[in-house]
């Protein structure tokens, strides 16, 4: 199999050394079927080459791009496809190397979004709404995915709202639905409440929170959307990236405050803060010892169904807070029974032990 990168269309491709190959200024167009290929190279990396742009800051919704392929040679920094500004539209059986359907560059006094609709497309890393923001770490809150909506879509690490430290928001009309990503995606650093079924990615995706140049420089990520039946890698579904004191330390506060059914997160390597969630038949496993499953932030969350295994060999509770909490917890499976027999910590009080709390 060939890379992205090497892979040509059996139909026609417009190529050219150029800043950019081609270029759509009109805001209600028709691509069907060929290929754009910008084979320009810039070793020093200070110009970026561009194979398609759409050149509409807004109004490009109604244009629809289907069987298109978007390349540049390999190597960091030259881009597939660029928006001045949103990403509309609808996408069917697309295909691009790295850095494809972002929106805008950092510094647009604007507040660009991702509202397309795309079906079965597949990019490289730092794509669809991936590192969209530059070193503008202040424009977090105005970029964001609005009403996206992507079914069948495959991309390497860094994608769908991903970066190295953060990205873009994602709202609750937005969907990923059977998306596969690499490490690092389904939004980053900031918060995600979009829906999200049958997907697959890597470590900390959808909501998580990472380190960004130091310790004291962090994005908190908050999954506060709906996950049913994906499974993700350490640190995802609003989980962190570093250990940190939560009574003495403010800067990785990221959390899960929304709904996951039928889910996975595998190797985390510290507890999730759980604060009003809903879990429901899934699974959580932390792959360090003495570290806890779930920390509650407050006395609203709800866990039915659910396995959470810590390390035996530490000393690590399957659900624990730092101060006195309660959870609703049912047909619930916990390991490291020696070191604490009910799974639950000394600060948590189950109510589903007590009459009349709607649990049967």
């Amino acid at each position: 199999t060939l890379p992205v990168s090497e892979y040509l269309p059996p139909s026609t491709v417009l190529q050219g050394r150029a800043d950019i190959v081609l270029r759509q200024d009109a805001s209600d167009i028709r691509l069907i079927g060929f290929g754009i290929r910008n084979y320009s190279v810039f070793p020093d990396q200070t110009w970026r080459g561009i194979a398609y742009q759409v050149n509409v800051a807004e109004g490009a919704d109604k244009s629809v791009y289907s069987k298109m392929y978007f390349f540049y040679p390999e190597g960091p920094g030259d881009r597939a496809d660029s928006h001045v500004q949103n990403v509309e539209g609808t996408w069917i059986d697309c295909i691009a190397t790295g850095w494809a359907w972002r929106v805008a560059y950092a510094g647009f006094p604007v507040e660009p979004t991702f509202s397309a609709k795309m079906v079965n497309c597949h990019a490289g890393v730092y794509s669809f709404g991936g590192d969209s923001l530059g070193n503008d770490e202040a424009s977090i809150e105005r970029y964001s995915f609005r009403g996206a909506y992507l079914d069948g879509c495959t991309a390497d690490d860094y994608s769908f709202g991903g970066c190295l430290k953060w990205s873009i928001q994602a709202d609750a009309a937005t969907v990923f639905k059977d998306c596969t990503c690499g490490d690092k995606g389904f939004i980053l650093g900031t918060k995600t409440e979009a829906t999200y079924i049958n997907c697959v990615g890597g470590d900390y995706c959808a909501g998580a929170t990472v380190l960004s140049n130091t310790a004291a420089s962090v994005n908190n990520g908050e999954f506060a959307g709906k996950a049913i039946n994906c499974r993700f890698g350490k640190g995802s579904l609003g989980g962190r990236e570093a250990i940190y004191d939560p009574l003495s330390d403010d800067n990785m506060v990221g959390k899960l405050t929304g709904e996951v059914i039928l889910c996975e997160v595998e190797g985390s390597e510290v507890p999730h803060l759980v604060e009003s969630a809903i879990i429901d038949n899934s699974k959580f496993t932390i792959g360090v010892a003495d570290e806890d499953g779930f920390s509650l932030t407050d006395s609203g969350s709800k866990v039915t169904r659910t396995t959470i295994e810590v390390d035996p060999a530490g000393t690590g509770i399957p659900i624990n807070a730092p101060v006195a909490q309660s959870v609703i917890a049912v047909n619930c499976i916990f390991n490291n029974g020696d070191n604490d027999p009910d799974g639950i910590g000394a600060n948590v009080t189950n109510t589903a032990l007590t009459p009349n709390n709607g649990v049967y």
